[in-house]
């Protein structure tokens, strides 16, 4: 389920340059660390995407709790995902 979400999530963000191919992994953090608050922590599901253009890697960060996505960081930084109204992913 939660790669199903993966791809959804990266199809939206990533429009044409999508290829479901790049997805080269997914493991499961159970004490993240959130990013506003260091001392506490979150269970969720980071999918590792290889970015051939520019040789780097992206990361996916997918909430246990709720499924939905959390951001996404690749080597300029560290940007969060939100749902439109419809249903697509920002």
């Amino acid at each position: 389920k939660i790669i199903l979400k993966a791809k959804k999530v990266l199809s939206d963000l990533q429009k044409e340059f999508y290829n479901e191919k790049y997805i080269e992994g997914i493991r499961f953090q159970p004490d993240r660390p959130i990013l506003d608050n260091e001392e506490s922590t979150m269970s969720c599901w980071v999918i590792f995407i290889h970015e051939p253009l520019f040789e780097s890697s992206i990361f996916l960060t997918i909430s246990d709790e709720t499924g939905e996505p959390i951001d996404i960081q690749n080597k300029h930084g560290v940007y969060q995902i939100t749902k439109t109204k419809d249903g697509n992913y920002i």
